[in-house]
C-alpha cells in the first residue's frame, strides 16, 4: 500500500492483520506478546519487505477493522488515477445526487447511472469513486465492506 507523508511524498507499507487477542495478552495492565511462532513469522515478513524497501506493520482490529483495511485497499487501486478538479467535482455532485435519490441501491447501480449520465465507462466511474475515497473527497462510511453488489453509505 502507498502512504502519503506530510511533505506529500509517498512510501510503501505492507500490513498483516491479526486479531489482538491472538497475538497479545494483557496482564495487570501490561501488554505482552504471546504466540512466539507468530512473532517469528512477522519478523520473517518484516525482513522480506525491508529487503524490498517497504515498511511493515502488524495491525489489529484496535488499529483498523478488516472492513476499513479492505476499503483502503480498494481505494488504493486508484492511486495513479488522474482526473481534473472539474471532473472530480462533477462526479461528486452526480454521485451524491444519485445516492440521495436511491441510497439503498447497490454501488454498481450508482456507477451505471453515472455511466449513462456522463458517457464515461463503468471502469472510469469506479476509478473516480476509488480516487475520491482514497483522498477523502466523498463522505463514505468505511465501517462496512465496500462492494459493488452492496449499497454504500454516505455520511451526509
Amino acid at each position: 500500500m502507498r502512504v502519503y507523508n506530510k511533505s506529500g511524498s509517498t512510501y510503501r507499507v505492507a500490513y498483516t492483520f491479526k486479531y489482538w487477542e491472538q497475538i497479545y495478552e494483557e496482564v495487570d495492565g501490561k501488554v505482552n506478546k504471546i504466540k512466539p511462532r507468530s512473532w517469528q513469522k512477522f519478523d520473517i515478513e518484516r525482513q522480506y519487505w525491508k529487503a524490498r524497501g517497504v515498511n511493515y506493520r502488524v495491525l489489529t482490529e484496535r488499529d483498523a477493522t478488516k472492513a476499513e483495511a479492505w476499503n483502503f485497499d480498494y481505494f488504493e487501486l486508484a492511486y495513479d488515477f488522474k482526473a481534473s478538479k472539474s471532473e472530480l467535482t462533477e462526479f461528486a455532485i452526480g454521485f451524491v445526487e444519485a445516492w440521495l435519490l436511491a441510497p439503498h441501491k447497490w454501488l454498481q447501480d450508482h456507477f451505471k447511472t453515472l455511466e449513462v449520465k456522463t458517457g464515461k465507462s463503468f471502469q472510469h466511474i469506479q476509478s473516480l469513486f476509488q480516487y475520491m475515497g482514497l483522498h477523502n473527497l466523498l463522505p463514505i462510511n468505511c465501517d462496512k465492506h465496500i462492494r459493488l453488489f452492496r449499497p454504500v453509505e454516505l455520511e451526509l
